[in-house]
């Protein structure tokens, strides 16, 4: 059978007592939808609203006898319809049997827009999703940052960072955190990476020129990314290591590696 159009889909539903609902407006936070098309097809008769079934619940006789009349009428148009019919996706596929026409020539001499680079994009060549999971703990001269690890007690998480900071001589500690992204949505405005700089800058500018003691932030990106990233943090890098709160509590040779790089630092309680 041939797909329906909406127009007719509605015609049917309201035949079956079903009343649809969209939305007015777009709701906050939304996708953006396509234009539903609701005009009426030339070859199916529609009924106004006044006419359809109303909004109460139908009798079980009722609703069986007039399902059994909508089957008999989509049959019937499927009936009517059996002539092949044109395939639809083949204006899509017009564009790009064009562009298999174009010589290798014509895109050397620049008549085709250079590919976008592949990393650290997508295949669909956008920008990876960025997800950031981040906890803070300040001090008065250390800010440590360190990946947070769903698959750890976040207590436990926190008691290491201070127990770091407290070797550090960091004694007044606040917290906190930052999870990206804010929504799930990726289209909606201020989800992006301009986005992700801004929130993360906004929490840190009561703590300028602190000593940053990073733990696992950004694994698996480039190395020219993640630094574009890290431009958000204010103070300066004083240990950048690869190693999480959540990485370091089960594994003792990254503790003993850390606490090499930390020993350096002016000030430690030894």
């Amino acid at each position: 059978m041939a797909p329906l159009d909406e127009a007719a889909r509605q015609y049917y539903l309201g035949q079956a007592g079903i009343q649809l609902w969209y939305a007015r407006a777009p709701l906050p936070g939304a996708a953006p939808s396509p234009d539903f098309d609701f005009s009426e097809p030339e070859a199916v008769s529609i009924q106004s609203v006044a006419e359809m079934a109303p909004s109460g619940e139908l009798k079980a006789a009722e609703r069986a006898d007039r399902l059994a009349r909508i089957q008999g009428l989509m049959a019937g148009k499927a009936e009517e319809t059996s002539a092949p019919a044109p395939v639809i996706s083949e204006p899509a596929a017009a564009p790009k049997l064009a562009m298999d026409k174009v010589s290798a020539g014509e895109a050397a001499d620049g008549l085709l827009p250079d590919a976008e680079p592949e990393s650290p994009v997508a295949g669909n060549g956008h920008l990876q999703p960025l997800e950031a999971h981040w906890g803070f703990w300040v001090g008065a001269r250390v800010m440590l940052i360190s990946a947070i690890s769903d698959d750890a007690s976040y207590q436990l998480q926190e008691a290491l960072a201070r127990n770091i900071l407290k070797a550090l001589n960091q004694i007044d500690v606040r917290g906190f955190r930052v999870q990206w992204p804010v929504f799930n949505n990726p289209l909606v405005p201020g989800n992006d990476r301009d986005g992700f700089r801004r929130v993360v800058g906004d929490q840190c500018r009561e703590y300028p020129d602190r000593e940053l003691v990073l733990l696992g932030v950004l694994p698996g990106i480039s190395d020219d990314e993640r630094e574009g990233l890290l431009k958000a943090l204010p103070g300066k890098r004083f240990v950048d290591f690869e190693t999480s709160l959540a990485g370091l509590s089960t594994d003792p040779n990254a503790k003993r590696s850390l606490w090499e790089r930390l020993k350096h630092f002016p000030g430690l309680v030894r």
